[in-house]
Parts: structure tokens; sequence; C-alpha cells
């Protein structure tokens, strides 16, 4: 088959994504390339979420009819991607041999067919209907909150099921430090996606909308040119949902606005004069001049005028400036409004998205 080089190139970029490369799982090594009813499949996992990225093609006429050139094959796909991004030539063609995948571009090349301890070819497991029924979700809505919720998501695995997306009528995220909660609903049945599934869901494009497919503890994403498939995460029920809703509840007092840019910038300043020693942390003092950001040696110091404000009083926190900044990147708007009053948290504010930080100890 024959298929024009820079759409190849963009398949390529998105599949490869999905690839783990997880040497004790060798699989996640390798790139499924299939020919089948006049589409182009290119298919990759990490272990435990196979993505599929499709795209109709049209077949040059010397080869015949459509399905003279059906194949199924599978490679190398660090070799496979890194060819293809190489190639300059407008067409890449692609035909499949007995023990390799011949690729011709600026030259002519073979790849081995990854094979099995049987002697096999390796396969991709098939991907079937998981449910009669399919429910829509607005494309952009999802990706919008696996965004602004991504910075909230525990990175360790101290308690694993922290380190996904609590999804239903709001988006959930927390890593016991940090919480997100953003209410607009998605899904009616509440689901809780793992990392590596949401950074899979941020590469579909060219769609308003995603189908789900939901069985028990297993997800089927698709659209007309991508398929995410893979199980949920474990631990649903353990998610802190309640206290985490009773967190956010909370009244704060007061509240003040500063612009978005402004605070960043005096921020990204500040975090020269912060070491490891400080843990990250810069003092914030409240008053009605402004907000006070300084460094816990005391050697640097800056005031932001706030543009808005409710209800100031004085209040000085400690705050980790890292986990700070996470949260400020996220905001959709130029002004920032910050909630204080409580001893052990701040609360950020931008419209139906909440954010929680928790202060440092200031006698550590």
């Amino acid at each position: 088959m024959k298929i024009k080089t820079e759409l190849l190139q963009k398949m390529v970029a998105k599949v490869i994504q999905g690839a783990s490369n997880n040497k004790m799982i060798p699989i996640t090594g390798l790139i499924g390339v299939e020919v089948k009813n006049g589409k182009l499949t290119l298919m990759t996992t990490d272990g435990s979420n196979q993505l599929r990225v499709m795209q109709k093609i049209e077949l040059d006429p010397m080869y015949g009819p459509i399905d003279s050139q059906e194949f199924y094959t599978i490679v190398n796909a660090e070799t496979f991607s890194k060819l293809a991004g190489k190639t300059t030539k407008e067409f890449i063609e692609l035909e499949n041999k007995e023990n390799y995948l011949e690729i011709k571009g600026n030259g002519v090349y073979k790849l081995e067919i990854a094979i099995n301890e049987e002697g096999e070819m390796v396969r991709f497991p098939e991907i079937t209907r998981v449910a009669d029924s399919a429910v829509s979700i607005n494309l952009s809505n999802l990706q919008e909150a696996i965004k602004i919720a991504k910075a909230s998501v525990a990175k360790t695995m101290e308690v694993p099921c922290l380190t996904g997306y609590y999804i239903s009528g709001n988006t959930i995220t927390t890593d016991r430090q940090l919480v997100c909660k953003i209410d607009k609903e998605l899904v009616k049945e509440p689901m809780l996606i793992s990392s590596e599934m949401a950074e899979l869901l941020l590469l579909v494009e060219s769609a308003e909308s995603i189908q789900l497919e939901k069985k028990d503890n297993i997800l089927l994403f698709y659209n007309g040119d991508y398929t995410i498939f893979g199980k949920e995460l474990e631990g649903k029920e353990m998610y802190p949902v309640k206290p985490i809703e009773n967190l956010v509840a909370l009244e704060y007092n007061n509240s003040v606005k500063v612009n978005k840019q402004e605070l960043l910038n005096v921020l990204d300043r500040m975090s020269l004069f912060v070491s490891d020693y400080d843990k990250g942390g810069v003092f914030l003092e409240f008053t009605p001049d402004g907000l006070n950001i300084t460094s816990q040696k005391s050697n640097a110091r800056e005031v932001i005028v706030f543009s808005g404000t409710n209800n100031v009083n004085v209040f000085d926190c400690l705050i980790d400036i890292e986990m700070l900044k996470s949260q400020i990147e996220t905001i959709s708007t130029e002004e920032v409004e910050i909630a204080y009053g409580q001893e052990k948290s701040i609360k950020i504010l931008d419209g139906n998205c909440t954010h929680i930080i928790s202060l440092l100890d200031k006698e550590n």
C-alpha cells in the first residue's frame, strides 16, 4: 500500500505515545500495522491500555483491489517511528513480506516481524464491543478537565487510586496535598481512569465527541479515528470523594484577586531564592495593601497589588512554591481569585473549578 508520508508521520506521532517500551513486557515496544477495508490502523500498548489510530487511505491503482492489499504485521515501534519521521519522499510504501515489513521511501528498508516463543507472529489482542450501548462525551470538556486536574494527580503509588481521575458529575483529583474539583458533568456513572489512559485521551483530535462503552471495569473510548481500550483503575470505591467535597465546601471568609501572569512572574523570580533546605516554601502575607511574598531567608520579597478584594483580613502562611505555581498555571482567566482564612489550606477559584492547596507548617 502507498500512503502520503506526511499523513503517516502524523499517525505515528500520535500512536507512538501509547507504547511504553517496558522491557519486561515486549509487546509494549512494538507497533501493529493493519490494512483492512481501505483503512490503515496503527496500534500500540503500554501493557494496560491499547491505543489505535486509524485513517482511511487511497490505495494506488497499481496495487489492484483493496482486498488484495489487506494485511496485519507487527514490528519494532521505535525503528518504525524514527524511519517514518526521517523520510522526506512524498509517499511511503508498505508491503508485507513473509518475515518482514518492507518500507520504501528514500530507500528500501526491511523491518523484521516480531514472533513469539512458538515462532508465531505476535498479535495485539482484538478489541470488541464491551456494552450494547455507548455514552457520548463532549471531547473538549473531557480534555479540558484532564488538563486542569492533572497537576493534582498523585505521582507516587502510596495510595494507588489517587494516581487516577475520578470522573462523574464532577471531576476530582488529589495527591493529599493538592485538590482539584471541576463542577461539570461528563458522565453519570462514576469511573476512575488511570493517568496513562488520561494522557491517551488527550491525543484525540478532530472530533466533537467521543463514545464510551463501559462494562464492569473495562473502558472502551472510540470515535472514527481513535480507539482507546483498557481497564478502569482499581480503588474507585476507596476514592475520598466525600472528604474532598467537604473540604471544597469550607468557607474561607476572605478573598482577593491578582493578575495571573504577574503572580507567575513573581513566583518564577522567587524560586531562585528557594532551596531544598526551605522545603520549597515561601511566605504569603495577605494585607489590605497587597500580597507580600517572601522567601524563608527573607532575602527576596515582592508585593502584588490586588485587582479585587472581598473582606481582606491580615493573614500569613507558608506554602510550597511549586504546588502554588502548578495550580495557578491551570487558571483560564487573566485574574486569579485566592480565598484564605483556614489554618491548613487556601482555595483558588476559577469558574466551576476549585483548587485547594495545603499549607506548610511554619514551625518546620
